[in-house]
């Protein structure tokens, strides 16, 4: 269902602007220069790329600030209820995030510092509640990303090219360690280069653009 698929990706493209304006909106900048700030991630050509086809950064790029600016929400919500429902959030996000790719653990990264930083303003009273807090958020993280690699075994079980990264032997626990074992090995030993390679501190210039 290719239009089905398209419309993933491109759903994602256009709530980044949105999250944004209010990671701007949270930051304290005002909400005409949050607009702007919106308007020019949804004209970045970039962005725009990635959410007509179907690829995965605009889902990252989503889950990871929505992640960032829901552990904002959590710490400047007046209300304590709400900061739980703010923190699961977050929690779910960036286990989105670090599931869609492990550069996506920066948004998860961000968003626990975001709470640890609460926590000890907050000081030695309220402790025990951050330390749930964390705890909880820690455990929609891992659970999100279990979730999905139970949705990968279940729905991946005819053989197929992805057999050379490990055949599934109907053990969870085996198969995932596998797996990742794998994929760690493969990205530790990759040397080839790429004739649209550059390097990195010529990236804030452009000096060479995205290869698509």
């Amino acid at each position: 269902p290719i239009a089905s698929i398209r419309m993933v990706p491109a759903l994602f493209g256009a709530l980044l602007p949105v999250i944004i304006m209010l990671l701007l909106r949270q930051a304290g900048v005002s909400l005409a220069f949050s607009v702007i700030g919106g308007i020019a991630a949804a004209l970045e050509n970039a962005l725009i790329v990635e959410s007509r086809f179907i690829l995965t950064d605009s889902i990252l790029l989503t889950v990871t600030f929505g992640s960032i600016a829901s552990a904002i929400a959590a710490v400047q919500t007046t209300k304590k209820s709400h900061a739980w429902y703010w923190i699961i959030l977050a929690g779910i996000l960036a286990g989105i995030a670090v599931g869609t790719k492990f550069t996506g653990a920066i948004g998860g990264g961000l968003a626990g510092i975001v709470l640890v930083s609460q926590a000890v303003r907050d000081g030695y009273m309220k402790l025990g509640e951050w330390v749930w807090k964390i705890l909880v958020f820690i455990f929609c993280i891992i659970g999100i990303y279990l979730f999905g690699w139970m949705l990968h075994f279940s729905l991946l079980t005819q053989p197929g090219s992805g057999d050379a990264w490990g055949v599934p032997t109907g053990s969870f626990w085996h198969d995932i360690v596998h797996e990742h074992a794998q994929m760690l090995s493969a990205n530790y030993n990759l040397t080839a280069g790429h004739p649209y390679g550059s390097k990195w501190y010529t990236w804030p210039f452009m000096v060479r653009s995205v290869f698509y």
